[in-house]
């Protein structure tokens, strides 16, 4: 997964940053790699993807997120006890991903709402 940060709005149009994701299948073969080979890997994988050369970077940083996604994609939304008044919903409900948080956080709302009324 990539993401070209000067591409988000509100950033820094002038630098060319990104933002490279492995899959999880890769990072648990990989998990006792050093950092330093990580990211020569996922520099060498983003050019070939790319299909060019990518001059060295700048800066770079590799951080194992090893719980950061859940290892199933869930369709939950949001959960509910609407009698208890409990309500959950997060990334974890979704994809794993912040547009899962984001849309498990509008499903908790309009559940809560629904209920109100």
């Amino acid at each position: 997964w990539l993401a070209r940060n000067r591409s988000k709005p509100g950033r820094d149009s002038g630098l060319d940053t990104w933002v490279l994701h492995a899959t999880s299948a890769w990072t648990r073969q990989h998990l006792d790699m050093p950092k330093e080979q990580v990211i020569e890997h996922l520099h060498g994988a983003f050019a070939e993807m790319i299909g060019c050369a990518v001059p060295a970077p700048a800066f770079t940083l590799a951080h194992r997120w090893l719980y950061a996604k859940p290892a199933v994609a869930h369709q939950w939304g949001a959960l509910a006890d609407v009698d208890l008044g409990l309500y959950a919903c997060g990334d974890w409900c979704l994809s794993g991903r912040v547009e899962g948080a984001w849309l498990s956080g509008q499903e908790a709302a309009r559940k809560l709402l629904e209920h109100r009324l």
